[in-house]
């Protein structure tokens, strides 16, 4: 139908096949909104959807994305919103099963919104790399917040010899620390206390 149209001159035979069996199997897990998809934006989500199976698969798997994804692809800047917007959602988990759902979501959500813009050349090399390292440091600090607060009322506060109170301090190392994070890359993190107590 529409999504077949216009494209054939745009991508690689490859690509086209895999857009196809991505908009079959999105059909499949959510038609109504595949319907609601604009119009104008056909060609650019067959663009995506052959380029990317973890966008298709995080489609399938997540019925809000695409409706988000349609309000939200043209957004600039998500980098100064992710520690708050992510504050806001973990406020609401109730234990670390319910944090961690959360956490799988924000993330998905956000990686989604970063390959598309990858894909579709609205950022810059450089621009996806700092979203990216932003990223993992807003889910690393915020479920760090959450999860100190939770170690604090179960086993106390860590305190130094003086009964100071002291955080955890985590320190990114290599990509993660330069804000140079790939899709592909390890974090690798040193965690650790500003003095024994």
């Amino acid at each position: 139908g529409e999504l077949n149209k216009g494209i054939a001159m745009t991508q690689p035979a490859p690509l086209i096949a895999a857009a196809d069996k991505a908009v079959e199997k999105i059909q499949h897990a959510h038609p109504e909104q595949l319907a609601l998809w604009p119009a104008e934006r056909l060609q650019e989500l067959r663009q995506v959807l052959g380029c990317s199976d973890f966008v298709s698969a995080s489609i399938i798997r997540d019925s809000q994305l695409l409706p988000w994804l349609a309000e939200h692809v043209d957004d600039k800047e998500h980098v100064s919103q992710y520690r708050q917007q992510l504050a806001d959602k973990l406020s609401a988990a109730t234990d670390e099963n319910s944090l961690m759902r959360q956490l799988r979501a924000f993330r998905r959500q956000e990686m989604v919104w970063i390959a598309w813009r990858d894909f579709t050349g609205k950022a810059s090399l450089p621009q996806s790399l700092q979203h990216l390292s932003q990223l993992a440091e807003a889910l690393m600090m915020e479920s760090y917040n959450w999860l100190y607060a939770q170690c604090c009322k179960e086993w106390g506060t860590p305190m130094n010899a003086q009964g100071e109170a002291q955080p955890m301090l985590i320190l990114g190392m290599g990509k993660l620390g330069g804000g140079e994070l790939n899709f592909s890359s390890d974090i690798d993190l040193i965690f650790t206390y500003p003095e024994n107590g």
